[in-house]
């Protein structure tokens, strides 16, 4: 390659960027671009957050809702084995017989172990709804938790990006040294 053709392509030396001029160029650029991504970074991290707070009242709303349902039928399930089991014990003259004879007392025994086995029943469908959901805002919270954790090491590595190119400085290397004052004299030439 020809000085000339050199010359020709990219103009006088003195309207040239030095190395360091271009390597300042150069991070000024990268330092922009670097620095909008790590906005963007930050207004996603505040959009997940709008967006987990928004989806997590969501579900405590549903919740909420299907457990006053679940719980009001459970109630209404109860009483209405609760009047089954009273309605085996007969009142009267009838229920004095079955008292004499000791029906009543083995009716009542049948009546409190039943009693007891549907409140059981009905202690573990409650848990096992309260555990579910609990478990299903976990999931959320981790998801959401993971998902904050990732952009958060990203803009950590971006501002990290932002302060090496800010305090950085080319260094004339033994392949590329910083061009001397008569380098851009003979290329004039």
């Amino acid at each position: 390659v020809k000085a000339k053709d050199v010359r020709q392509k990219l103009g006088t030396p003195d309207n040239l960027l030095s190395v360091a001029q271009a390597h300042e160029r150069a991070a000024s650029a990268a330092r922009e671009k670097i620095t909008a991504l790590r906005t963007d970074i930050i207004a996603e991290r505040r959009a997940l957050a709008a967006q987990h707070n928004a989806k997590k009242k969501d579900l405590i709303a549903a919740y909420r809702e299907e457990r006053k349902r679940v719980f009001d039928a459970i109630e209404k399930r109860r009483i209405r084995e609760t009047k089954v089991r009273q309605s085996r014990l007969r009142g009267g003259l009838s229920g004095l017989w079955d008292r004499m004879r000791g029906h009543y007392g083995r009716q009542q025994k049948i009546n409190q172990a039943e009693a007891i086995r549907c409140a059981r029943r009905d202690q573990h469908q409650k848990d096992s709804l309260v555990l579910n959901q609990l478990s299903e805002r976990q999931a959320l919270d981790r998801w959401v938790k993971e998902q904050t954790r990732e952009l958060r090491n990203t803009s950590r590595d971006l501002r990290a990006d932002i302060s090496r190119f800010s305090t950085s400085k080319p260094a004339p290397s033994k392949n590329h040294p910083e061009p001397s004052p008569e380098t851009h004299r003979r290329l004039e030439r």
